[in-house]
């Protein structure tokens, strides 16, 4: 009994000093918002959207009526906390990131104490699920305690809080009688949030607890079967959530997903295997090795667990989850690397089984002669890891980070004024804008911009529910990478109602061709560091060609980064403003977009052999007012042009917004 007291006491100890760290950053610091790049961006334009409109959203970063996945039960419930007590959508993420917490080390303790009826399974567990990694990168799902910092408040891990809480649910629904209806209908509730919530993680928790289902010891087989069924209602259910379709989502039918996943039947596995899909880093030994560290430990004793035929839940749960990752090197599988962190959730746990069972087998064989330093050796161990995880999330906060790729420590490329985060840089750049203005930037500058003021032209990650994000996307490229005319640039600026342009200097791949073509037709309305943000005048509209012209885009193969390419890869034709210029058209461009936009690679359709293509330092091939600092400046007008709001192409955005394939628009 003392010793179930010591560990509980001892779980609580460690679970409030890492809360409290989190709840600190929650409160004051914000690590996540120094990082421009990351989905945290996408979850905080989605309770900006909710909030300005909570009956009927539009897209969160566009001017478009398309919704976004995010807009799921959980944010939803935020939104109404942010609403009653006045918070931000930052603040709304650290309480999203506390509660998240919460909810994993709750779930955390109830299923382990019910899965492997031991005292210390949780505290073992708590151990595995935060220290027990390499030098991780921050992806959702991967909750080394560095990572967990950025990702804590995402809706992926408030799925797996849900996942550890539904697996003891399942354990108590076969093994008692005790409340048998509620637990069955909390399951049912519990399926259908994680199903709307994350689909993805989802899969995660479902098939857990189907495992459990069929792998642990239970009353009767009508009580494992009561289980599926509940599963499989709480899917359906999923089903009546307005918003969106989850299981369209998981299955990529929604814009152009439905093509890639046509495509897999005629795909050649044994081509795609010899184009090189194992070259991915994803399936890079080395950096595997890297990332997972210490989690490795786990695949040997699932071997020693399966020869046992004991913990059948752990070893098929790695096995499963296994699957998709090693199946797209043959297949392509949306987001097939998220599920090699599922694979090392259950290698850490049977790390945890084994440790349980050395702590079992000490106890009944008393080693008095090697406890001493054994006792030791542990103790170490722990400090150890403990002590290296913490060094690499402090200095997280000093705008440093240690490399998986280089194993160094490097200073985070965030391109951001010493001492500010994403948040002071935006507000800074839109002081002087409306909340309906529209950006037209490029998709890595543009992707925290909503969170703040105004909307964006493209997106940095895909979004399916949006069906000109091809256009979009190509657009942007079109206007800051290639070699266009003057006119082509004033066409899209009006085909999507741009007012402002935001560029950065730092950004040596923008061609010469828009800086001119901004000296001509806008005025500075900002500059904070690098970043210049330019209020369009009533001229920049007045070039625009009369007819759009329809040019095909096809995606690019292997010549984009693998890492950066997208999973959405359609070839048809879209609509882009195309000025004709005395040079022809060469062959289509080779266009990639999706999830995340971050380089670009389009080769220019027309030729302006007026505009000079340059690649040479911006700073000193434009002319010095262009680049002044706003301070400097005296000629910004203090007013809007006299011309016309620019026509937007997007629905309003108080339209009814419901997916209007199974709610009649």
């Amino acid at each position: 009994m003392a010793n179930d007291i010591f560990a509980n006491v001892l779980y609580v100890f460690v679970a409030v000093v890492f809360g409290t760290w989190l709840l600190w950053d929650a409160a004051f610091f914000h690590l996540a918002s120094f990082v421009p790049y990351t989905e945290y961006w996408e979850h905080t334009a989605v309770f900006v959207e909710w909030m300005q409109n909570l009956s009927a959203p539009g897209n969160p970063h566009v001017d478009d009526p398309g919704l976004s996945s995010r807009f799921m039960p959980y944010f939803w419930a935020l939104t109404y906390v942010g609403l009653l007590f006045q918070l931000d959508p930052i603040e709304l993420m650290g309480v999203s990131a506390v509660v998240n917490f919460v909810l994993i080390a709750f779930g955390l303790h109830r299923f382990l104490n019910d899965y492997f009826h031991d005292s210390w399974a949780p505290v073992v567990g708590l151990f595995a699920i935060f220290l027990l990694w390499g030098v991780s990168v921050t992806w959702p799902n991967l909750y080394q305690l560095r990572s967990f910092f950025y990702v804590a408040g995402y809706p992926s891990t408030f799925v797996f809080g849900l996942s550890l809480v539904s697996f003891s649910v399942v354990i108590r629904l076969m093994r008692t009688e005790e409340s048998l209806f509620i637990h069955t209908i909390l399951l049912l509730a519990l399926s259908a949030l994680m199903f709307l919530c994350h689909p993805l993680t989802a899969i995660f928790g479902l098939v857990g607890c189907g495992l459990l289902a069929l792998t642990e010891p239970a009353d009767s087989r009508q009580r494992r079967e009561l289980v599926i069924v509940s599963l499989v209602l709480g899917t359906a259910v999923a089903e009546l959530w307005p918003y969106f379709s989850a299981w369209k989502i998981l299955l990529g039918l929604y814009g152009e997903g439905g093509e890639v996943w046509a495509g897999f039947t005629s795909l050649d596995p044994i081509g795609r295997l010899t184009s090189g899909a194992w070259k991915n880093s994803f399936y890079d030994p080395k950096l595997l090795l890297t990332v997972m560290g210490p989690a490795l430990l786990g695949v040997p004793l699932c071997f020693w667990l399966w020869r046992r035929d004991e913990r059948k839940f752990i070893v098929w749960g790695a096995v499963l989850m296994s699957i998709p990752y090693l199946v797209n090197l043959l297949f392509e599988i949306p987001s097939a690397h998220q599920f090699l962190l599922f694979v090392t959730v259950f290698l850490q746990l049977a790390v945890v089984c084994g440790i349980l069972t050395v702590i079992d087998a000490w106890q009944t064989e008393p080693r008095s002669s090697l406890a001493t330093p054994t006792l030791l050796s542990v103790i170490t161990f722990i400090l150890a890891l403990a002590g290296f995880n913490i060094w690499m999330l402090s200095i997280e906060f000093d705008n440093r980070t240690f490399s998986p790729q280089t194993l160094k420590v490097v200073e985070r490329k965030s391109r951001l004024p010493e001492g500010m985060n994403v948040v002071d840089v935006y507000k800074r750049l839109t002081e002087r804008m409306d909340y309906s203005d529209v950006v037209l930037t490029t998709v890595e500058l543009g992707w925290p911009l909503p969170t703040v003021k105004g909307k964006v032209v493209s997106l940095y990650r895909d979004n399916p529910m949006l069906e000109s994000q091809a256009e979009r996307y190509a657009a942007t490229a079109y206007f800051f990478y290639n070699r266009v005319t003057a006119a082509t640039r004033s066409g899209i600026a009006k085909q999507y109602g741009a007012t402002h342009v935001l560029t950065s200097i730092d950004d040596k791949a923008i061609t010469r061709g828009v800086y001119e073509w901004l000296q001509q037709h806008a005025r500075l309305s900002a500059s904070v560091g690098d970043f210049r943000m330019y209020r369009l005048l009533a001229s920049a509209y007045a070039a625009a060609p009369e007819e759009p012209v329809k040019q095909k885009l096809s995606s690019p193969g292997a010549s984009k980064p693998a890492a950066r390419r997208s999973e959405i890869k359609p070839s048809r034709p879209v609509t882009l403003p195309i000025a004709p210029t005395a040079a022809p058209a060469g062959d289509a461009d080779e266009l990639d977009y999706g999830a995340p936009i971050a380089t670009p690679i389009v080769e220019p359709i027309t030729e302006a052999p007026e505009e000079e293509f340059v690649r040479e330092s911006v700073e000193e091939a434009l002319p010095e007012e262009l680049l002044a600092p706003l301070d400097e400046r005296t000629d910004v007008p203090e007013a809007m042009p006299e011309n016309a709001p620019p026509e937007s192409f997007g629905a309003p955005i108080g339209d009814p917004v419901l997916d209007p394939e199974r709610h009649g628009g």
